[in-house]
């Protein structure tokens, strides 16, 4: 999953769940890429909702995680760097499989267009002041059809999405060291309560406590749950 990306578990089994989450600066991984191979090809270069899902047939990417956790249990003095491979490596297997699968899929596979160029639409003008009055507008589509199909294609409601990237981008403005009233501003909230509020209640503390506390985070998160 990119970071333009809103997504959730969706459970179609009743057997056991388990998921390894890794967080990252894509930055971080610059000094890696070189003419001929990007390390994030597989998130930045496919359109969003296509190709998410990547089978670990030989459990290969598993394998990896299972390192990097037990380095980051360890905690030694090779911990780090030992990690940062590692999770090079996973990368490169990553981008090969989702290189795999997306030429076996591109003829099979059909998406709802629509959503997607509503989406992109969303994600590309997320500064600006989107409702749903003005999208069903924008597409030709009857509110009540355009909320329907977007919350059955997606798993959330049209403006919990806006509302969502909103914050997700603001986050990502704060760690640019805009200041608070700057991206209020970029983001077109209205005012600086209506922002602090939407901030507060989706990331559970304050814009400039996530920017203070966020100055000072490592390169990397590993955890599982």
């Amino acid at each position: 999953m990119n970071n333009r990306e809103l997504h959730k578990p969706i459970f179609n089994q009743d057997i056991p769940y388990k998921r390894i989450v890794i967080h990252f600066f894509p930055w971080v991984l610059s000094k890696y890429d070189s003419y001929d191979f990007n390390l994030l090809e597989c998130f930045e270069n496919r359109k969003e909702a296509h190709h998410n899902k990547i089978y670990d047939r030989d459990q290969e990417i598993y394998n990896y995680f299972k390192k990097i956790t037990k380095y980051a249990e360890q905690k030694t003095e090779e911990s780090e760097i030992m990690i940062e491979t590692i999770f090079v490596q996973l990368l490169i297997l990553i981008n090969k499989l989702f290189t795999q699968k997306e030429k076996n899929e591109n003829n099979t596979i059909r998406y709802n267009e629509r959503i997607l160029d509503i989406i992109t639409y969303i994600n590309e003008n997320i500064n600006k002041s989107l409702s749903l009055d003005f999208l069903s507008d924008k597409f030709f589509l009857n509110k009540s059809y355009l909320s329907h199909i977007f919350k059955k294609h997606t798993g959330v409601s049209i403006i919990h999405y806006i509302h969502y990237k909103k914050i997700m981008t603001a986050k990502r403005l704060l760690l640019d060291n805009n200041s608070c009233s700057e991206v209020c501003s970029q983001l077109n909230f209205g005012d600086y309560s209506t922002f602090y509020r939407a901030f507060k209640k989706e990331v559970g503390v304050s814009p400039q406590e996530y920017q203070k506390e966020r100055s000072s985070i490592e390169k990397y998160q590993f955890f599982n749950d």
